[in-house]
């Protein structure tokens, strides 16, 4: 058995007007092909009660991704909550920090990165990021003699020192005088 239901577009006349820049156009409906009118092999209820179910099965599914959604964003936090946990236990078996110094002062430390940089001007230089034993870091070129240094080397120098102006814990050296670099005179 078939079911007639009546064009929902073209309310049964198999023609269809719509505007097109700034015209009115008029042509053939292409929801029932012109015909007025739809054939289904269901019902009205059926078709209605299928919707529903179907419409009823997509909640599910959206309450469902919105689940994991929100569970995936609880493991996100609990993770950043274990990392500063564990963040703060390494902040708590450092040394406290002392500010960055100013002025002619020799320093002794960890090399935590180095750089070179190729100028067209000065040449090639090797900067080094320094982490004193005292806990601040200074960054700047390294001597001649230590343009070998790696991370994880412990040098040791006189430089002048300008801190920082947005961190008391760090500084930047010029004219630095090498004195130790992994525990031998330079």
């Amino acid at each position: 058995m078939s079911y007639k239901d009546m064009c929902y577009r073209c309310n049964g006349t198999g023609r269809y007007r719509w505007f097109a820049q700034g015209q009115v156009a008029d042509g053939m409906c292409f929801a029932c092909m012109g015909r007025g009118h739809k054939v289904f092999k269901t019902s009205p209820e059926e078709r209605a009660k299928n919707r529903a179910k179907a419409q009823a099965k997509r909640d599910a599914q959206r309450a469902e991704r919105e689940a994991s959604r929100v569970e995936s964003a609880y493991r996100g936090h609990l993770t950043l909550y274990l990392y500063s946990l564990a963040r703060a236990s390494r902040e708590a078996l450092k040394p406290p920090r002392s500010p960055a110094p100013v002025g002619r002062v020799e320093v002794a430390g960890t090399v935590i990165s180095t750089r070179v940089v190729e100028h067209w001007n000065y040449g090639t230089q090797y900067k080094a990021l320094v982490e004193d034993d005292r806990g601040f870091r200074v960054w700047g070129n390294l001597p001649y003699l230590m343009h070998d240094a790696k991370k994880g080397d412990r040098v040791s120098f006189r430089a002048r020192f300008t801190r920082s102006d947005d961190d008391e814990f760090f500084a930047f050296w010029q004219r630095a005088h090498p004195l130790t670099w992994n525990g031998y005179e330079v």
